[in-house]
């Protein structure tokens, strides 16, 4: 069987916990988002995503986008293509079914920057508004993947201000991503306080991986 979504979106989250989980452990104490490493991210997410594919399925990372378009079963489009799908931008990873024809594409960021998340975003509808089976292609959807860090307040838990914080990503990321062939969607993992073994102080913090998801209407049910 190939790999479901349900399957992919636990596996993001799950590579995302422990990419955050080791490198706390290699630094004493940081966590993901306090050092530029959304490449031990990628590749937690893509080993754990590995894991669940069929023996005929595959995955790349770094994939240029030249070859999402080589690659897919799209109908030809006339004219010349959105800035967003130049053939030299990549993708953090790229799942593929068993004929290598491209499913899902996931880009990572270690927490929200608005501007670069804008960016990713905007690269994944054009990529799905491009080669989806709107298209008669085979790319069903993509994910912007990331970490959110909060510590408690006086009068909010670290939990609380996490969701404060993805409601105000979700009404943005609604109001610009979401149309009448495109769906949006959203997942928050299981929010996660590591072992205070390295703490110097008394803040309380905890982290929650987070998912956005574009995907083309006339898949979902």
């Amino acid at each position: 069987m190939p790999i479901s979504e349900r399957q992919i979106k636990n596996a993001i989250h799950s590579g995302i916990s422990t990419a955050n989980r080791k490198y706390e452990k290699w630094s004493k104490g940081c966590w993901v988002t306090d050092s530029g490493v959304e490449g031990l991210m990628t590749a937690e997410i893509a080993e754990a995503i590995n894991k669940k594919q069929s023996k005929g399925e595959s995955l790349q990372m770094e994939l240029a986008f030249k070859y999402i378009d080589e690659f897919s079963t799209a109908n030809n489009v006339s004219g010349s293509k959105p800035k967003a799908l130049n053939k030299k931008n990549r993708s953090d990873i790229v799942l593929f079914d068993v004929d290598y024809r491209p499913t899902c594409v996931i880009e990572v960021k270690r927490s929200w920057v608005s501007d670069a998340c804008r960016t990713d975003l905007q690269r994944i509808c054009a990529l799905i508004d491009r080669y989806s089976s709107r298209r008669k292609g085979t790319l069903e959807r993509g994910y912007l993947a990331m970490l959110i860090v909060k510590k408690k307040m006086r009068y909010k838990t670290e939990v609380e201000r996490i969701d404060e914080h993805i409601e105000k990503i979700k009404k943005l990321v609604k109001s610009e991503f979401s149309n009448n062939t495109r769906r949006v969607s959203f997942q928050r993992g299981d929010p996660d306080r590591l072992p205070p073994r390295y703490q110097q102080n008394d803040e309380d913090w905890q982290a929650a991986s987070f998912l956005i998801q574009i995907s083309n209407r006339s898949q979902q049910r």
